[in-house]
């Protein structure tokens, strides 16, 4: 996945991490006595598993983020060095 791919995701997944912990509470606030109980369970399990993909996603989104950045660091090496050799030559 692009850099861009991976951001994308993981405003995705923010969303649907958000959303789950709101149904978490709101299914905890209500009650066992109104049906809250497989509810709860419901908004638990997708808290925990959309959270665990939230933190994969914003590893790798991470790890994207450094190659590039090292990417840029070299290109900006190489330009430097040739400017160097360029000036070394004029003298």
């Amino acid at each position: 996945m692009t850099l861009e791919g991976l951001r994308r995701g993981r405003r995705v997944l923010s969303a649907a991490v958000a959303l789950s912990a709101i149904a978490l509470v709101t299914a905890q606030t209500r009650g066992p006595a109104s049906g809250g109980r497989a509810l709860g369970w419901a908004a638990a399990l997708c808290f925990v598993v959309f959270l665990a993909l939230w933190l994969l996603i914003w590893q790798r989104e991470h790890r994207a983020a450094e190659r590039a950045a090292l990417a840029r660091e070299r290109q900006q090496l190489e330009l430097f060095k040739r400017q160097l050799d360029a000036a070394k030559q004029k003298l």
